[in-house]
């Protein structure tokens, strides 16, 4: 869009594949029936709870973005980005993991998690160093609509981009 001596304006687009892992405290996992959300600890065949070592829903994605990019030539920081992205769900899937046997049970769910996801996106490049970014869904995990009741969450990711 522009060129400058030591820095430059331009689009990015991109696209990327994402995954959400989120984990649950204590013996509590996710559950999906009668159009509710809720968040059950696991019981046992006997109806006590179960002690498990890991408990969490998984949520993968396929995304394109679009960033507004600035470069510069001379600087500890090569680029600053922001935008926005959107997403489609490739599934979802709760894994639990029992304390005492290591067993582990995968159970794959709509859970009522929204297909397309929204939200908004910045990047900061650090010369010789990896990018770091942030991400930040405008779209509730969770369908959330007069049929089904569930909470509302949004997600907000942060890392580094090789």
């Amino acid at each position: 869009l522009a060129q400058g001596k030591n820095s430059s304006l331009h689009f990015d687009f991109g696209a990327d594949f994402s995954w959400h892992n989120l984990r649950f405290d204590g013996n509590n996992t996710v559950a999906a029936t009668n159009n509710t959300v809720s968040f059950p600890e696991v019981l046992n065949a006997e109806g006590r709870p179960t002690e498990l070592s890991k408990s969490k829903l998984v949520i993968p994605h396929v995304n394109r973005t679009l960033m507004p990019t600035l470069r510069f030539s001379k600087t500890l920081i090569t680029h600053v980005s922001a935008g926005v992205y959107g997403g489609y769900r490739l599934g979802g899937y709760t894994k639990t993991k029992l304390a005492a046997s290591d067993k582990k049970d995968h159970n794959r769910q709509n859970y009522y998690l929204t297909t397309f996801r929204t939200g908004l996106a910045a990047e900061v490049g650090i010369k010789n160093f990896v990018d770091l970014f942030v991400n930040y869904d405008l779209t509730p995990v969770f369908q959330n609509t007069s049929e089904v009741k569930a909470p509302s969450v949004r997600m907000v990711s942060f890392g580094i981009r090789l």
